[in-house]
């Protein structure tokens, strides 16, 4: 049987490793905001013929010298584009339309609509999906607590709601160092990932709650080791499963030029592996640390007593 207590210090090192870089980027660089929440412009024009994202986005960028978001609007074989750009002054839209204009032949009919989205609607965003993120891990806290007792909850809760959050970091600090544009669709993957997460967190936990009325003897790490077995199987085919339903929507997306699609399933990748991982390697590691901890501590104020 794998010892797991024994390699989750490897792991603890690798998530440093990855938080730090991850750090480190956004203090150099800082995250990349899309247009939900660095404000901006959409432009919906009728190209009127089948094209590729990635020539509309050359021309855009050639014309305003600025990045751009390109994605089709409706299905994969719409002749219809959506341009989301940074902030624009009303002569720079008319340049980009232009251009447009003069590489597909277009009409003044096929600018289909110009709308500016206010930078303080994506504050609130941000705000209030950070406050969700908070308030999931207190719920989820006072919940492992309430229900796994048996096993110290408030340690439990705790050590399980630490698992999450580096899953969120983990996320963070992925899109941090690839400089990959964080927006509104990337806080909804993140509060979904730690919906998933902590179910996976769960099914370990209720296997050492079973486990330690039967096995009373057996120290912390033993306990844990042989649960996380007991599960791994459960845990992995879970996790294949599902990142094969969501790698296929990636690449769908990709191959379709959907942006949309390829916003939320990106965020899921990174966050279904790392939930996975994490269950494992930090959730029930950090118990084990901890209870130890506390029977180190409880021990030695006995033997000054």
């Amino acid at each position: 049987m794998l010892n797991f207590i024994k390699y989750s210090k490897y792991a603890f090192v690798l998530s440093i490793l990855i938080t730090v870089a991850g750090i480190a980027a956004f203090i150099i660089n800082g995250l990349v905001m899309d247009i939900d929440f660095e404000g901006g412009n959409v432009i919906e024009v009728n190209i009127g013929k089948s094209f590729d994202n990635a020539d509309i986005a050359s021309i855009v960028k050639k014309t305003i010298n600025k990045e751009v978001t390109v994605q089709k609007l409706g299905a994969a074989t719409d002749k219809k584009v959506s341009i989301k750009t940074p902030p624009l002054t009303p002569k720079q839209t008319t340049q980009v339309f232009n251009a447009l204009k003069a590489k597909y032949g277009l009409k003044d009919v096929d600018k289909l609509s110009t709308s500016t989205v206010d930078p303080m609607i994506g504050n609130e965003i941000w705000q209030k999906g950070l406050l969700a993120m908070l308030l999931a891990s207190i719920l989820i806290l006072m919940y492992i607590a309430l229900r796994f007792r048996i096993m110290s909850g408030f340690s439990t809760g705790t050590s399980a709601v630490i698992a999450l959050l580096h899953d969120a970091f983990i996320m963070f600090a992925v899109y941090s160092i690839l400089r990959i544009p964080v927006n509104s669709v990337f806080i909804a993957a993140v509060l979904t990932i730690l919906g998933y997460s902590i179910n996976d967190t769960i099914i370990v936990y209720d296997r050492i709650r079973e486990n330690q009325k039967i096995l009373k003897k057996t120290s912390n790490a033993e306990l844990v080791n042989k649960s996380i077995a007991q599960t791994l199987t459960r845990s992995i085919n879970t996790v294949v499963a599902v990142l094969i339903c969501v790698i296929t929507l990636y690449i769908y997306g990709y191959m379709n030029g959907i942006q949309s699609i390829k916003e939320f399933t990106l965020p899921l990748i990174i966050g279904l592996i790392s939930g996975a991982y994490s269950s494992i390697f930090i959730a029930s590691p950090l118990w084990v640390f901890w209870k130890d901890a506390k029977s180190k501590a409880e021990a030695k104020k006995k033997s000054k007593s």
